[in-house]
C-alpha cells in the first residue's frame, strides 16, 4: 500500500461515524494529503527521512553579553529530517499560491521559522 493510500484510509477510518464538523474537517484533510502527493509524487530528489517531527532545543544565549539563560532554552519541532543540511517544512494555508508575488510568498519572504530551525539543526 502507497503512502497517499494508507493516509487516506486513516483519515477515514478515523472518521467513519464522524459529525459533519469533523466530516469536513477530515474532507479537507484528504484534499490537502491528495494535493501533496500529486505535487511531490515524481521529485526526482526523493528523500529517506531521517527524522519527523523532531524536537530540537538549544542554549539561549543573550547576544550582548554572551551568556546563556539557566532556565530557557530555544527550541522547535522539525517537521521532516533528510540530511543533515536538508530539512523539509510543510505548511499549509488558504491563500493563492498561484502567483509568485503573492501575499503567501511576500510573507514567507520575512518568515523567520524557516532560518530559526536551520539554526537549531545547525
Amino acid at each position: 500500500m502507497d503512502c497517499l493510500t494508507a493516509g487516506l484510509k486513516a483519515i477515514y477510518a478515523a472518521t467513519e461515524n464522524a459529525d459533519d464538523k469533523t466530516a469536513l474537517i477530515a474532507t479537507k484533510c484528504a484534499a490537502l494529503l491528495i494535493g501533496y502527493w500529486r505535487r511531490w509524487k515524481d521529485d526526482e530528489h526523493d528523500a529517506v527521512p531521517i527524522a519527523v517531527e523532531q524536537i530540537v532545543t538549544a542554549p539561549l544565549t543573550n547576544p550582548e553579553t554572551g551568556r546563556t539563560s539557566k532556565t530557557l532554552k530555544v527550541g522547535g519541532k522539525l517537521d521532516l529530517v533528510v540530511s543533515p543540511s536538508r530539512l523539509i517544512d510543510h505548511k499549509t494555508c488558504g491563500e493563492d499560491i498561484e502567483d509568485p508575488c503573492g501575499t503567501y510568498w511576500r510573507h514567507l519572504g520575512v518568515e523567520s521559522q524557516w532560518s530559526h530551525y536551520m539554526l537549531l539543526q545547525w
